[in-house]
């Protein structure tokens, strides 16, 4: 998962949901002026905290990920070590409650906030995690956390998911970001000397780096070529509220002013309504 959250979304912004539903686009994007709250993101985050749907869907991945490793340990060899490789945030660890304090406290995402937030250690598990990681540990399969939290973030990770009931927490057990936020290398070095049986996760990116800082076409295109691979070798969380699919949206606008270090709310959702495809 990526932390650049644009929980921007949360700031004063416009509803596009409201506007979209009984205006023309031309007209939506010309009312962007005056922000109103954003309620579609607000949805996105009440989704992830109550709906059932969530969280069948979250049970439903790890089920998949059970069955997968009960695959591995039918043919394994003795001589074979077996992992799985997870994302942490919103695959394994519920930080829905860090985009509330943003939402309550009128700011995005930032550095420090975040920083905060993992070191305050009160995000949840999400659902299903903590079970499946005890059956995989039961199987003899390794765990390895490969996330984008800093190392400074690493002993209240810990501290927190110890707390929750995650096994194999151990600093050997997790590969946090280091020099790049790709995962590629960090996936490479734990294939050396294991076999992987799955890899979790929220963003495209946690799985493949066919998905690293690539653009909304080449994204749709990786996604179609790897239509296999989903349920099988990779295993997909919901996440409706942030990640590498929304950047990916801003590509465009960024390569056409990249003198702009900070994109504007009102630019923002005027590049979101124009993702809008209209049937």
């Amino acid at each position: 998962m990526s932390k650049r959250i644009s929980i921007t979304a949360f700031i004063a912004g416009l509803s596009i949901i409201a506007i979209v539903g009984f205006k023309p686009i031309s007209h939506a994007i010309s009312e962007m002026v005056k922000p109103a709250p954003v309620e579609q993101n607000v949805m996105g985050v009440i989704y992830q905290q109550r709906a059932a749907e969530y969280r069948a869907l979250c049970f439903q991945a790890y089920n998949i990920a059970m069955h997968k490793i009960d695959d591995a340990a039918k043919g394994k060899k003795k001589n074979i070590k077996l992992a799985v490789i997870t994302d942490l945030d919103e695959t394994a660890v519920d930080n829905s409650g860090y985009a509330v304090r943003c939402f309550e406290e009128g700011h995005g995402y930032t550095d420090d906030s975040w920083n905060k937030w993992c070191n305050d250690a009160v995000a949840d598990s999400v659902p299903g995690s903590v079970t499946f990681f005890k059956y995989a540990e039961k199987k003899g399969v390794t765990i390895f956390y490969v996330s984008n939290r800093s190392n400074a973030a690493l002993a209240k990770t810990m501290e927190k998911m110890k707390r929750l009931g995650f096994p194999q927490v151990s600093e050997d057990h997790f590969k946090l970001k280091t020099t790049t936020s790709s995962k590629e290398e960090r996936r490479r070095e734990i294939a050396k000397n294991y076999k992987i049986v799955a890899l979790l996760g929220d963003n495209l990116v946690d799985m493949d780096a066919a998905f690293d800082k690539a653009p909304e076409n080449v994204r749709q295109h990786a996604a179609d070529s790897l239509r296999m691979a989903w349920g099988d070798r990779y295993i997909v969380f919901p996440n409706a509220t942030y990640g590498d699919w929304e950047n990916a949206l801003y590509m465009d606008y960024r390569k056409a002013h990249p003198e702009v270090k900070s994109i504007s709310l009102d630019s923002i959702y005027a590049i979101r309504v124009r993702a809008l495809k209209k049937y």
